[in-house]
């Protein structure tokens, strides 16, 4: 079975260097990545837009719950 390679856009190639520098193995980071895609996916949304998105909801409802 072979893969494609696949063109990062910024935010990956960010991550994905990131990711590099703190060490983590090269199946950890193919591994978050993917799960990045389908968030990417599920949402219809790039990362950067889902993370602030996420950021927002989260410091609302974090009140909520101190």
């Amino acid at each position: 079975m072979s893969h494609k390679p696949q063109v990062l856009s910024s935010h990956f190639q960010t991550m994905k260097f990131e990711m590099e520098l703190r060490g983590y193995s090269p199946q950890t980071q193919n591994h978050y990545l993917c799960h990045l895609r389908q968030l990417e996916k599920f949402s219809n949304k790039p990362a950067v837009q889902v993370n602030s998105t996420l950021t927002d909801t989260l410091s609302v409802n974090d009140s909520i719950y101190l």
